[in-house]
């Protein structure tokens, strides 16, 4: 490789010169950001998987107990013959 001044470069001051590091110190550096990567990867995603988990603990189901009031609105407004319609209705699946 030859400098704009027309000097000559080789072995090790070339890959310098390019801009590059030596062949080793380039492999170790990558292993290294390779391993900080890896790091940094596994760390983010045990810590979505921690988050989901306490959202998911977080927001219980609610109780049957809790829709009495919108069942018992609902109830008053049927008929009986709307209300004995829905007690006698077959399951889907079992119809052939």
């Amino acid at each position: 490789m030859v400098t704009p001044g027309g000097r000559e470069i080789t072995g090790r001051g070339r890959d310098i010169w390019r801009g590059g590091m030596p062949g080793a110190v380039q492999s170790s550096m990558l292993g290294c950001r390779m391993k900080i990567s890896l790091t940094l990867r596994l760390a983010l995603f045990t810590g979505v998987i921690a988050a989901a988990c306490l959202c998911w603990a977080a927001s219980k189901p609610k109780t049957l107990m809790s829709y009495d009031p919108e069942a018992k609105a609902l109830l008053a407004k049927m008929t009986l013959e709307e209300k004995i319609g829905q007690m006698t209705q077959p399951e889907q699946n079992e119809l052939v």
